[in-house]
């Protein structure tokens, strides 16, 4: 209840927002995320750096180059795990993925329910770069399932305002 007390008045600052989310039986849950006022008060001026690269590459070599730019970490990741994934289940495969998204700033975490394996990703790592190219995330759904391999669905997207 102090938690709970502390985000309203946050939120009422402007600071958070929340979403109700169904998370099996029983009562929805509040699903607390950082509004924009709230992120601005950590320091991070390397998203506006960032737009500011996007936008010269976007206007020099065009949108595709500079998609082609940030896919290139996907790549970077697939390198990362080499052949750690022979012979491996999907399952395995995801839990290796998740461990180098971490290492590469992603904050993962696995959850394995009714034969299903979800991975959610509490922060973005580069999404001051997907809200000025969103296509990115279309690199990281094509990175997922050719490194998994296994059908991939996204159910959350951060670009969509949702929290994870």
């Amino acid at each position: 209840n102090a938690v709970r007390r502390h985000l309203l008045e946050l939120e009422a600052e402007g600071l958070v927002g929340h979403d109700r989310e169904q998370r099996g039986a029983g009562a929805p849950t509040f699903a607390f995320r950082l509004s924009d006022d709230g992120e601005a008060l950590f320091p991070n001026q390397y998203a506006a750096a960032l737009r500011r690269l996007l936008e010269h590459v976007v206007e020099r070599e065009g949108r595709g180059a500079a998609a082609d730019v940030l896919a290139g970490q996907y790549q970077e990741l697939k390198r990362r795990l080499g052949g750690d994934l022979e012979g491996l289940t999907p399952i395995d495969r995801l839990k290796a993925v998740a461990g180098v998204m971490e290492d590469a700033g992603f904050m993962t975490e696995l959850k394995e329910t009714e034969g299903q394996t979800r991975l959610t990703i509490h922060n973005c790592a580069i999404h001051a770069a997907a809200e000025c190219l969103p296509e990115v995330c279309d690199s990281e759904l094509d990175f997922l399932r050719d490194v998994v391999d296994a059908p991939v669905e996204r159910h959350a997207h951060k670009i969509g305002r949702a929290h994870v």
